[in-house]
Parts: C-alpha cells; structure tokens; sequence
C-alpha cells in the first residue's frame, strides 16, 4: 500500500497485483495448505461437538504455527469472527436469538472484553524485549488456565451436577449473576481469546429461560460482537496476522458443511470425550514450550 502527497491530497493507491501474489503465494506454500486445513479440521469438529472456537483454535494455532501467544490470539480472532458471522445469520433466519437476553449480557462483557484486550495490546507495546518474553509467557498460562476453565464446563455440562444447579432463584438474583457472568466471559475472552462460547452458554442456561438452542443462538450474538472488539484491538495493536487468519477462515468455511453431512453419524459423547483428552495434550505441548 503507497501513499502519495499530490496537490495538498492524499491519494490512496493500492497495488493490487503484488497483493494478490502475496496472498496466492501464501495459500500455495507448504505453510499456507497446513492452515487451510487446520482451519478446516477444527471448524469440523467444532461443528460436531457445539464447542467454543478459542478453546481449541488458540492453543491449536499458538503450537503449530509457533507464533507469539498474543498473535495467535489476534490471529484466531479474526478468523473465527468470519465463522461467526455466518453463525448468527443461521440462527438469526431460524428465530433463534433472544436479543433481549444478549443485550443484557453484553452491557458487562463489551466493556470487560475492551478493558482485557486493550490492556494486553497497551502491555504489548510498552515492554523491552526480555520483560515481553515474560509477559508473553505470563499470557500463555492465563490461556492454559482459562482452556482448563473452560473444559471444566464442558465436562460439568454433561452431568447432573448442572441441573441440580438450576433451582429457581429470584430475577433479581438471576440478573446479577448474569452480569457477573458477562464481565468474566468478557475479561477472558479479551484476555485469552478463550470463552465466547463454552463459558457463555452455560451462563444462559443457568440464568436465564432461554432453551438450550436458543442459549447457544444467542451465544453466538454476543461472542459475535465481541469477536469484533477483540479483533479490532488486537489489529490495532500489531497482533494479527492477516494472511493467516484468512487462510484459517477459509479451510473453516470448507470444513463446516462436511460436519453438518457427519453430524448424525459419529456419537455425540465419543466426540467430546476425543476432543477433551486432544485439548489437553496441546495444553501439554504449550507448557513445555513456554
């Protein structure tokens, strides 16, 4: 991208062919096919099993690519906004997103998510080289342990445990822990990447009426919005890289419709049980890089 100082205007010039060749040099690269189809293979299996896209794109993309654990935040952010995008326009044509619900939970997870994001990419920025090495290391176990979280609801959400926990309460108290939720959700998301969808639909199911479907609907509605703020600020920052997070959405776009034809074939607890002991052998990797 050239910009040019003529007659007192900016003139925005773009060259496009270089652009185009970088992009296609990426995509046709060794590196650029393993991307597509890591993209591919986890919207796949995020498909099938319902789960969040950080839990398993963060980890994933910070060992294989061997980025910086906030690039890889920024990168899958990015990428798997596009996939949300086409989430909440599924669910949106189906009726099933309560708006009111994801307003509510937005007024405490946009503020906490910009809070997190932005004081990671300010910490970012303002670190000598040996005191960034730290932080950055400091930032990877908050993604480990925010996975672990995360997975802890994943296992919780397949016992009696959580139904027990869903006793009638006031509104009233209903209501604060849903905002209590919200600002947790928010501030891991932002911090980590992790908990747009696996620490949010929990909160629904808990705290308010909404039906399973509608809860994971309105899910996405909200991690949509704040897929947009993370993204933005760690672009912004210098976290993202784009090329990348293109070819990861692209694969993702491959791997979606394929899921949706396998979806009845491969049972639903067999899938979770593979994909939990997966997680924790990349978080296993991760500690042993760090």
């Amino acid at each position: 991208m050239i910009f040019l100082l003529e007659s007192n205007e900016w003139v925005y010039t773009i060259s496009n062919m270089e652009y185009i060749s970088e992009i296609l040099s990426a995509i046709l690269s060794l590196s650029g096919y393993l991307k597509i189809l890591v993209g591919a293979a986890l919207s796949f299996v995020i498909t099938l099993t319902g789960i969040g896209g950080g839990i398993l794109y963060v980890p994933v993309v910070k060992v294989l690519f061997s980025l910086e654990i906030s690039v890889a935040i920024g990168t899958v952010s990015l990428s798997v906004l596009f996939t949300r995008i086409l989430g909440f326009i599924f669910y949106a044509r189906q009726k099933q997103i309560s708006y009111h619900e994801g307003s509510l939970f937005l007024l405490g997870a946009l503020p906490a998510t910009m809070l997190a994001a932005t004081y990671i990419n300010l910490r970012i920025k303002n670190l000598e080289a040996e005191a960034l090495m730290d932080f950055q290391a400091g930032l990877t176990y908050a993604v480990i342990a925010t996975v672990l979280l995360a997975l802890g609801f994943m296992v919780l959400q397949r016992t009696s445990f959580m139904k027990k926990l869903n006793y009638k309460r006031s509104k009233k108290r209903n209501s604060i822990y849903l905002f209590v939720s919200s600002i947790i959700s928010g501030l891991a998301l932002g911090f980590t990447g992790v908990g747009g969808g696996v620490l949010v639909i929990p909160a629904l199911s808990l705290f308010t009426k909404l039906s399973m479907k509608k809860s994971i609907g309105t899910s996405i509605f909200i991690s949509t919005l704040m897929f947009v703020i993370v993204s933005l600020v760690y672009s912004k920052g210098g976290q993202v890289e784009y090329v990348s997070s293109l070819l990861i959405a692209i694969g993702s776009f491959l791997g979606v419709p394929v899921a949706a034809r396998m979806s009845m074939k491969i049972p639903d607890k067999t899938m979770h049980s593979i994909i939990i002991i997966f997680i924790l052998i990349v978080l296993v990797v991760m500690v042993i890089q760090v």
